[in-house]
């Protein structure tokens, strides 16, 4: 009994040791990584300019393999792979225009906005030099929404409708017609493409170049799966081209990922897909279907963020939870899965149960799975509220304005702040 109370006052005295107004957190285990962290700065809704702490759950997460990548990153010896898997919001959307114009960028959207935070944070570089499908956006936006994408004479065309439609992020790109090209030109140097591509009986090929020089070649005529191929080359900046082969047939790519693999960084690829339901991103339906894509990557976090679209569409809680799991489940392969509470709809778009519905079984995947709960929900309150406090202007009232998303990516930042703790 002595002992009780003596390990009871020592948890009293850390409580209270640690309830600071930098970083309130109550501890219900901790070592070997199994820290759960129920609440970091619990405040209340605020305007842009004093933006609410950030409220992260753990579960109990056991967080150990995740914190060892991360150290190796910081030691300068690995990548550390991070995926963002969800809908519209994730891939960064905008419609803030009195006529309700896209505006959008991959700049601005949760991923971009992360990776910009870490140096500072993480004491690593941040890249979000990829883009991987094209959600649901048009091919003649899609410059417009990421710069560093450029169409040819004539665009290649974006697949809409069919089996593939629902490939890794969103649209696959496709053509037809040999020399039509997918270009992604990064800032920065690289040496390294990750390409991510659809392969099925009669598909066509892709050539491969990094500033005009060839790098190698996308076979496509392969049995259906979506695919990962690396390729390396001499450091240097320029345009990555795939341009389609002479070979009949189409030949389909989801995109790249180009990085400098003599600067070990944290890699974050946005792989939202506008109008995605729980569902569509854990289909496994054809080979190349969304999630058989991700599971390409071998991401080491995995933060998941969806379930606007199922409220909207009256999905219920359990083929909700049921398709959310199944990601989780392949999040869970070669990483740690990170849940996100959803940013709020206006009550015009679905009403406050349907929204509760959706967040609640959110929150219940993390317990029941033992994994980290981002609480976006929470911290921006009503849509109401987000949008007084100047976090949205969306025509549509669905999304964030890029300060709703640089609070989204605020808060995923001080989670890997947390992986980032020795």
């Amino acid at each position: 009994m002595k002992l009780l109370r003596l390990l009871m006052a020592l948890q009293v005295a850390l409580c209270c040791a640690i309830s600071s107004a930098d970083a309130r957190m109550s501890f219900d285990s901790y070592g070997s990584g199994k820290l759960r962290l129920r609440d970091l700065n619990r405040q209340a809704v605020g305007p842009a300019a004093t933006p609410p702490g950030a409220l992260i759950t753990l579960n109990g997460a056991d967080l150990t393999a995740a914190r060892a990548r991360l150290a190796a990153t910081k030691a300068g010896t690995a990548d550390t792979v991070v995926a963002h898997v969800g809908d519209s919001i994730k891939h960064g959307y905008q419609n803030n225009g009195a006529n309700g114009t896209r505006t959008g960028t991959a700049a601005n959207a949760p991923p971009a906005q992360l990776a910009a935070l870490s140096q500072a944070s993480l004491g690593v570089p941040g890249r979000a030099t990829s883009l991987i499908g094209a959600s649901d956006e048009s091919i003649t936006y899609l410059p417009t929404y990421d710069p560093r994408y450029a169409n040819g004479g004539t665009p290649l065309s974006l697949v809409t409708t069919g089996n593939a439609a629902n490939a890794l992020g969103g649209r696959p790109f496709t053509t037809s017609t040999a020399g039509r090209f997918f270009r992604f030109t990064p800032a920065d140097a690289v040496d390294t493409i990750d390409a991510y591509w659809l392969t099925d009986t009669g598909a066509s090929d892709w050539d491969l170049t990094f500033a005009g020089t060839a790098v190698g070649t996308i076979l496509g005529n392969q049995a259906q799966a979506a695919r990962k191929q690396t390729f390396t080359f001499t450091r240097g900046t320029g345009a990555i081209q795939a341009t389609k082969g002479a070979a009949t047939g189409s030949a389909f790519i989801s995109g790249i990922d180009a990085y400098d693999s003599t600067i070990k960084s944290v890699r974050h690829l946005n792989l939202g897909w506008g109008g995605a339901k729980a569902a569509d991103l854990a289909s496994t339906a054809f080979g190349y279907s969304y999630l058989n894509g991700f599971k390409t990557i071998g991401a080491h976090v995995t933060f998941i963020m969806v379930g606007t679209n199922d409220w909207t569409a009256g999905t219920t809680t359990a083929s909700f939870k049921a398709s959310v799991q199944a990601l989780i489940d392949a999040a869970r392969l070669t990483g740690l899965p990170v849940l996100e509470t959803q940013f709020p709809s206006d009550l015009s778009v679905a009403s406050q149960a349907a929204q509760d519905a959706i967040v609640n079984a959110t929150r219940e995947l993390g317990v029941s799975n033992g994994i980290p709960v981002i609480e976006h929900n929470a911290r921006f309150g009503s849509y109401t509220q987000a949008a007084a406090n100047g976090y949205t202007a969306d025509f549509v009232k669905l999304h964030p304005n890029t300060a709703g998303y640089a609070l989204m990516a605020d808060g995923m930042n001080e989670f890997m702040k947390l992986l980032a703790q020795p």
